[in-house]
């Protein structure tokens, strides 16, 4: 039956295509396209837009700098080892987490796979970086 039904469609397109004749484009058609591909603007979709800006990573900078520079100039007696022991870092090291996982331990064959795969996903965060860097390029 799916024969028939091929012997049909076959046969009408055929048909169709005998009674049609073959269109060609204008003489200047190719240069009359690329006017308007060069004409068109690029979308603001491609192009890159860092997610924090310059003026935003000026003040960041700024207060950093300001801080460390609070930090080394402040005219107080105590000093930065002192400052640091009254920290309390017990919420950090003493949890049931960290406790949790103290006995694990990994071996050598894994450390040095789980360092091969950081360093190979940032060889390839970086060249993919460049990649689409060059592709979305104006």
């Amino acid at each position: 039956m799916k024969e028939n039904e091929n012997k049909y469609v076959e046969a009408f397109t055929d048909k169709v295509l005998k009674d049609t004749k073959l269109e060609s484009p204008s003489f200047d058609f190719t240069d009359a396209v690329m006017s308007q591909v060069e004409a068109i603007q690029y979308s603001k979709a491609t192009r890159y837009k860092p997610l924090i800006s310059k003026p935003v990573w000026v003040v960041i900078s700024i207060g950093f700098l300001s801080f460390v520079a609070y930090l080394l100039f402040q005219n107080n007696t105590t000093t930065t080892s002192e400052w640091l022991t009254n920290i309390d870092f017990s919420l950090v090291f003493d949890n049931a987490l960290t406790k949790l996982f103290s006995n694990l331990q990994f071996s050598n064959i894994f450390v040095y796979a789980m360092l091969l795969f950081a360093i190979m996903l940032c060889v390839q965060i970086s060249w993919l970086k460049n990649y689409f860097d060059k592709r979305l390029s104006v």
